[in-house]
This record gives structure tokens, sequence and C-alpha cells, in this order.
């Protein structure tokens, strides 16, 4: 079995390719990889295919990334209509398997945010 990429978070929320005109070309057909715990945000890989049809994929800059907030929980993404990129954050304290009662006073069952996120100074779709 051969490894498309080195992988250096986990656990891993969502995946998916980023391909909008929106964006500029250096970010078309990157894998995005939404992590939860540890860090916090979301991994970007460059990926390329050789004459042979191996895929590989290259680490590049992170998309984004949330250094001081530790509850920010990127789990899903989106191509809006209008070519902008939507991450859902499920925004929690807990996310452990049961290590915290379910009735846990810190454990949010309301509360969340998605971000909308642009390429600056490039027109949306």
């Amino acid at each position: 079995m051969r490894k498309i990429l080195r992988k250096t978070v986990r656990p891993v929320a969502a995946s998916g390719i980023l391909s909008s005109e929106h964006f500029p070309a250096e970010f078309q057909d990157d894998f995005l990889v939404l992590n939860t715990i540890g860090f916090l945000g979301i991994k970007r890989y460059g990926i390329t295919v050789d004459e042979n049809g191996d895929v590989t994929g290259t680490e590049e800059a992170d998309l984004l990334r949330s250094p001081r907030d530790r509850n920010f929980r990127p789990t899903d993404l989106e191509i809006g209509g209008d070519g902008a990129l939507y991450v859902s954050d499920w925004q929690n304290i807990i996310i452990g398997h049961m290590q915290h009662n379910v009735r846990d006073p810190s454990r949010d069952h309301e509360y969340g945010r998605i971000y909308r996120i642009t390429a600056k100074d490039r027109p949306l779709m």
C-alpha cells in the first residue's frame, strides 16, 4: 500500500478538495484536512499526479489555524454558490468519547459557528 501524503494530524473530522475559481491557481484542487484535536484548523496539501498516475500530496501552508481558541473544532466544509469556502465549527470544549458525563454542564448543545473563507482582493462568483 502506497501513502499519498505524510499524516501529521489526527483525528480528521472531514476532508475535501478545494475547487473554486474564486481562489487563486495555487489553491486549486488542494486536498483539505479538517482537524479537531491537537492541531485545530485546516491543513492543505497540494496534489500532483505523475506520468504513471501515481498521486502524491505535499503539505502546504495551513489554510486556517486557531492558536488561541482551544474550542475551535472544524468539522465540515462546502464550496458555496458564491465560490467562497464555508467551514462549520463544532465549537465545543468537550470532545471526548464519554470521558465526561453526558450531562456535564460544559457540554454545549446549542452553539456552533460557520466561517466564510474568501480570497482577498478576488471577486466572488
